[in-house]
């Protein structure tokens, strides 16, 4: 059997306390393996990941206020600029190009978020790491409350 998984505190390995992610970084909410492994070479519990699988999406990850304040600003933005370029000014091609490609990407991340298919490929990695029963006993040992069809 292996070492009991340590839980990361202060941003620092709990082993070689070497810095494993920074201030800015601690607020993320993160999907994918809680085990991560350090540059020592051991592996630890870092509970800013979720395991889609079993916890689900949390709902902050599905909040479009953001994508809606980006909308926000950039369409009156965008239509000055449209009003100049239509006033011949060539120089803002690139600027309005721009501005298109932010339009864009923010509607396709709220619809993304909206209809679930921006989780889908990472519920799909979840589920295959939780086949592995090596995986699922380390999580189990770690605290982590594993649904019967998955032990």
């Amino acid at each position: 059997m292996t070492e009991a998984l340590r839980l990361v505190i202060d941003r620092k390995c709990p082993y070689c306390r070497r810095q494993v992610y920074s201030e800015r970084e601690a607020k993320e909410i993160l999907y994918g393996s809680p085990i991560r492994s350090c540059q020592c070479g051991k592996d630890y519990l870092d509970i800013r990941y979720h395991e889609i699988a079993l916890t689900g999406i949390e709902p902050e990850s599905l909040e479009i206020r953001q994508n809606v304040l980006i909308l926000f600003f950039i369409i009156p933005i965008m239509l000055a600029t449209v009003l100049a370029f239509i006033q011949n000014l060539p120089k803002l091609t690139a600027f309005l190009l721009l501005e298109i490609l932010m339009l864009i990407t923010a509607v396709r991340d709220m619809i993304q978020k909206k209809n679930g298919t921006k989780f889908k490929h990472l519920r799909a990695e979840s589920e295959n790491r939780l086949r592995n029963p090596e995986y699922v006993q380390r999580l189990q040992a770690a605290g982590y409350a594993i649904p019967g069809r998955m032990k």
